[in-house]
């Protein structure tokens, strides 16, 4: 399973639709918009990052898959290094989109195994605010509605912010 089969569950029309808002309405400008992708990106690097320990303890998931896992999470971290220096919204659209790639990957590597919480609480919600920062770095222009949301993106940051600080 991959990020897009897993984010075709995911209705990001309420996402789509407060970020458009803020920049439409002056709620936000584009360089605070771009400071809260940056920030989401490096969320997201350290929520995965933190909850790896508890991958890496597990006696449920092959060393080799550990192995691969890590390789994904250590190459989100030094990409979203690079996004959080980015001083507009388009800025880091390049860095975002291998975030993407690599979250795809991750995805797909950890279909199918037994995940303990947290890890597969903060990769769920990693994969939920990843199509946020898309759309507020303009990757991302319309969005699918219908769809059930698992978690609000205040909630998956919360759960990575918790995640990182295990």
């Amino acid at each position: 399973m991959n990020r897009r089969k897993l984010l075709s569950s995911i209705a990001l029309g309420s996402a789509a639709v407060v970020l458009a808002g803020c920049q439409a309405t002056g709620g936000g400008s584009t360089s605070t918009i771009a400071a809260q992708a940056a920030s989401d990106i490096g969320l997201i690097a350290s929520g995965l990052t933190g909850a790896l320990a508890s991958l890496s303890a597990s006696n449920t998931v092959s060393p080799s898959a550990v192995s691969q896992i890590t390789g994904y999470i250590n190459a989100i971290e030094a990409v979203a290094a690079t996004v959080t220096t980015a001083t507009s919204a388009t800025a880091g659209q390049s860095a975002v989109q291998q975030i993407e790639t690599l979250l795809n990957s991750l995805v797909s590597a950890a279909s199918g195994l037994p995940l303990p919480a947290p890890f597969s609480t903060a990769l769920s919600a990693a994969s939920v605010l990843l199509p946020v920062v898309e759309v507020a770095v303009g990757l991302v222009t319309t969005a699918s509605a219908g769809a059930t949301v698992p978690m609000t993106p205040a909630q998956a940051r919360l759960i990575l912010s918790g995640s990182a600080h295990h």
